[in-house]
């Protein structure tokens, strides 16, 4: 079990149908949760990352929520300004690159060669690919696969609702930068950033099914399934990876969600789907805080 299947947690080629069916299938549909004490609501809802242009991903009960909030939160800024991308393009050379130890001594003779062929499509010349670390390799190869599906950020969840958000004037939050996000893969140790890799080029041949597993569970709304396809197996083969990128942050959210509730008013919070489910899953989190917590979707 990889990252892969963190960077989407669904597709939702099948939303638009499932959203507008009768009544009794309401329930099949991305899973919102509110938590409520007395004078404050947090609405959470789980997004996807990359998705095909023209998803319609939105449903009366997430629009409910979003109109009542006062404010909302996000994992990290996501826009494209040509400030945010220059900063974020210093951020990746400062830490996505090691000159002084190449890609090709860190892999066998046919990983390098697989990584080789997959970056190709990106242009990228021998020296660049060779400074690159692991886990910048794994993710180059990720996007670079998700891009040949036709799914992007910009028709993301997470842009769109930060677009629309500063078009409104709602106030935005963020629970991370983007040097935090990009340290959340280059702080892990050699073995699991090489195994990242690994497990990227493992699953090359078989992403597009797993990715429609992925969209079937999330558009249903089943948190069972979400939890088998997006934590279980991380959480077991790959422990360092599961508290780096999905136990550590969630425990840390919601201390900072908890603070939040101690004032009043509405908010709503947006973050990968992931992070939604399983035990170290910010519903079950809250609720463990004391809080009411209702699934409304």
């Amino acid at each position: 079990m990889s990252l892969r299947k963190l960077f989407r947690t669904g597709l939702g080629f099948a939303a638009a149908a499932l959203f507008a069916l009768a009544p009794s299938l309401a329930a099949a549909a991305p899973p919102l949760w509110a938590v409520k004490d007395e004078n404050s609501t947090i609405y959470l809802f789980g997004t996807v990352h990359l998705l095909p242009e023209g998803t319609q991903w939105r449903t009366p009960a997430y629009d409910k929520a979003y109109a009542e909030a006062q404010a909302v939160w996000l994992e990290t800024p996501v826009g494209e300004s040509p400030e945010a991308r220059q900063a974020m393009e210093s951020l990746i050379v400062d830490y996505g690159y090691d000159f002084e130890h190449k890609l090709s001594k860190r892999l066998s003779r046919k990983d390098y060669a697989r990584v080789t062929a997959a970056l190709k499509p990106l242009g990228m010349d021998k020296k660049t690919l060779e400074g690159m670390r692991p886990w910048l390799a794994g993710l180059m190869i990720t996007f670079s696969g998700y891009m040949e599906q036709g799914l992007s950020p910009e028709a993301g969840a997470d842009q769109q609702i930060e677009t629309a958000s500063a078009e409104t004037g709602k106030p935005l939050r963020y629970f991370e930068t983007n040097e935090e996000q990009i340290r959340f893969f280059a702080d892990l140790s050699p073995e699991a950033e090489l195994q990242f890799l690994n497990d990227v080029l493992e699953e090359m041949d078989t992403g597009a099914e797993a990715a429609q597993a992925m969209t079937d569970a999330w558009v249903a709304g089943s948190e069972s399934e979400m939890v088998a396809l997006f934590v279980e197996a991380m959480r077991h083969e790959r422990p360092e990876l599961y508290e780096a990128i999905l136990r550590g942050r969630n425990h840390r959210w919601a201390e900072t969600l908890e603070r939040e509730m101690r004032g009043e008013g509405v908010a709503i919070v947006n973050v990968g789907a992931a992070h939604m489910v399983g035990e170290d899953g910010l519903p079950a989190l809250m609720k463990a805080r004391g809080f009411t917590v209702e699934r409304v979707q």
